[in-house]
């Protein structure tokens, strides 16, 4: 644990009040919770309202999860993923 410690593979990307994020340093998975009901962005993921939201690719295939952690919302959550899925492709959600 102590290694573990001194040499971590995640890191936090965002430790706000609009967004609390982490992910692997080398990004194959990444976890954004975001606390507003207005636009922000983390890490290539956007959301317009609050959302939990997971990202994880391995090879060609990406997932991902959205949940409105409040179970209060009875309209949409606009997501965007801009992020580079291997060369000479690029997916927008």
């Amino acid at each position: 644990m102590k290694e573990y410690e001194k040499n971590p593979n995640v890191e936090i990307l965002a430790n706000t009040d609009e967004v609390q994020a982490v992910g692997y340093k080398n990004k194959s998975v990444i976890g954004a919770n975001f606390w507003q009901d207005k636009a922000a962005s983390v890490s290539g993921i956007s959301s317009d309202k609050k959302a939990s939201i997971i990202v994880k690719q391995s090879g060609d295939v990406v997932e991902i999860g959205v949940s409105d952690p409040t179970m209060k919302n009875l309209g949409t959550i606009e997501v965007d993923i801009d992020k580079e899925f291997g060369e000479g492709y690029r997916c927008r959600f």
